[in-house]
């Protein structure tokens, strides 16, 4: 009985000490990512760079479809800026998109940027169940977003959110 015991609580220790390694790795390329990150933005001035840079970092560190960057205009109306996105090579394959996407997201424009406005962060995982209203669900749906993560980034009044 003692030693059934043991190897019950010798498996279950085993188990947790996993899952904090397992934690352990993930801060630490999340650690490594934002550190490329900054060195790649303290050698380049250039936006566009920067940007494609970072989405191409964060979409492989939360192994992501796609990184995007919407950008505000004054009336917190706006567009999806597709030379600063990063899209894995599955997602180019499946899904040729160019220019810019203009998003008329009535809400954003009523709240003035919502939550976002306040530097909050916003996490989906499943659309379906987030009980979105039917004309945003849709609009997801056609980009084919099945779960998102929003993050605000202010270089200026209303810059915008990735």
């Amino acid at each position: 009985m003692e030693e059934h015991y043991l190897n019950t609580s010798n498996i279950n220790w085993e188990s947790e000490l996993q899952e904090h390694n397992d934690l352990l790795q993930l801060t630490t390329q999340a650690q490594q990512v934002f550190f490329d990150v900054a060195a790649q933005i303290r050698a380049s001035v250039d936006l566009e760079t920067i940007f494609q840079t970072t989405n191409r970092k964060v979409c492989e560190l939360l192994q992501a479809e796609r990184v995007a960057v919407y950008r505000f205009n004054s009336d917190w109306n706006g567009e999806f800026i597709h030379d600063y996105e990063f899209t894995t090579s599955e997602w180019k394959s499946l899904f040729k998109l160019s220019g810019t996407t203009i998003w008329d997201d009535t809400y954003l424009q009523q709240t003035q940027g919502g939550r976002y406005r306040n530097n909050e962060t916003f996490a989906v995982d499943d659309i379906s169940q987030a009980g979105h209203t039917p004309c945003h669900f849709e609009i997801l749906d056609q980009f084919h977003i099945k779960a998102y993560a929003i993050a605000p980034i202010f270089t200026n009044k209303n810059s915008g959110v990735c």
